[in-house]
């Protein structure tokens, strides 16, 4: 922690600004540990010194008592809360959408991460946008035009991401990529809990 608070100061990468203001990777790992609890995380570099950022998905939560459950996550320390969207269309499985994510956005703080696992996102990003999510992330198999989402997601203040399944290869991305502020690289299949980390993405 000294030691990346020290690079920080010398790059002048500190505070809030930071994801800003200085040259950022940002791979995502996506798993689900043993204990059926989600975790996304993901490492920002700063000064050639890793940070490393978690955001607790809220998909292990009790949803009976889910602003309790978010409460848990700050408390924790978590900056980043994570919203895996469902419509049982792209991914077989139905989770939350617009009014749970205005529910929460009321109640917390969190920086709010979704991640949209939907058809059309180009319809729905937007929106998601609007109720507070400071950064939402699609798929290409699902949107129409990944390029232009993008930058209307980045006109309206979020952070917009590019999700990519296990399957999928990323150098197709490679000529787009400046039109992205972070990569989801999904380490378990989309739409389902409880799966097991697939080590053989780390290459990506």
């Amino acid at each position: 922690e000294a030691a990346a608070a020290s690079a920080a100061e010398k790059t002048g990468c500190t505070g809030e600004a930071a994801e800003a203001s200085c040259p950022a990777l940002f791979p995502h790992i996506h798993t689900y540990a043993g204990s059926q609890k989600a975790v996304r995380g993901f490492i920002l570099w700063i000064g050639g010194i890793p940070m490393i950022r978690v955001s607790p998905s809220i998909l292990a939560a009790d949803f009976a008592n889910l602003e309790r459950e978010i409460g848990t996550i700050k408390q924790a320390g978590a900056e980043y809360g994570h919203i895996d969207v469902m419509d049982g269309l792209f991914v077989p499985n139905i989770s939350i959408g617009l009014p749970v994510l205005s529910c929460i956005r009321k109640v917390t703080d969190l920086t709010l991460d979704v991640h949209l696992m939907i058809e059309d996102p180009d319809r729905w990003a937007p929106e998601y946008a609007k109720l507070g999510a400071a950064s939402v992330s699609f798929h290409m198999g699902a949107t129409h035009a990944p390029v232009r989402l993008a930058r209307q997601l980045r006109e309206m203040g979020c952070k917009a991401c590019f999700a990519v399944r296990p399957a999928e290869p990323v150098e197709p991305i490679f000529d787009i990529l400046d039109e992205f502020d972070m990569i989801l690289i999904m380490t378990v299949e989309p739409g389902f809990g409880g799966q097991k980390f697939l080590d053989n993405q780390m290459g990506k």
